[in-house]
């Protein structure tokens, strides 16, 4: 058997690292350990994130949890204001009922907005981390399953 890795072929390479017999499977470049896959098993590592597209991410995830957030908000404030706005005090009632229901729209555009920025924000933070962390260690293993 020949002891270069480079010069075997898949079946004398998984054999030989003790990966099992393989005289079943047709050898084939999709089922060396070179790849990560083994028997519909495939093993990388994540190493590095992009840090713009993690911020984009948390962006539009920080908006989405915004706009539920928002949607709250402005139901609480609406509410609260027209409740004041019936609740019979006159020179209260009608000026009640408007800050009630403009606060809640803007709750309802500002939190998303703000949300969106400090996700960006708080995305490029944790990928720009991360990158320095999986330099030092070496990244996070990860095993996918063939579908």
């Amino acid at each position: 058997m020949n002891t270069d890795p480079n010069t075997q072929n898949s079946t004398e390479l998984q054999t030989s690292q003790g990966l099992g017999n393989l005289d079943k499977m047709s050898p084939s470049p999709y089922n060396t350990p070179s790849t990560g896959l083994i028997n519909g098993i495939i093993k990388k590592k994540i190493t590095r994130i992009g840090v713009l597209k993690c911020g984009l991410i948390q962006s539009v995830i920080g908006a989405v949890m915004g706009l539920i957030v928002g949607v709250i908000y402005f139901g609480m404030f609406s509410m609260g204001g027209l409740l004041s706005g019936i609740s019979g005090m006159e020179e209260f009632g009608a000026m009640g009922a408007g800050i009630g229901i403009g606060m809640g729209v803007a709750f309802l555009v500002l939190i998303p907005i703000f949300y969106a920025i400090f996700g960006f924000i708080g995305g490029v933070i944790i990928a720009a981390v991360f990158n320095l962390a999986a330099g030092w260690i070496g990244g996070i293993d990860v095993q996918l399953e063939d579908a």
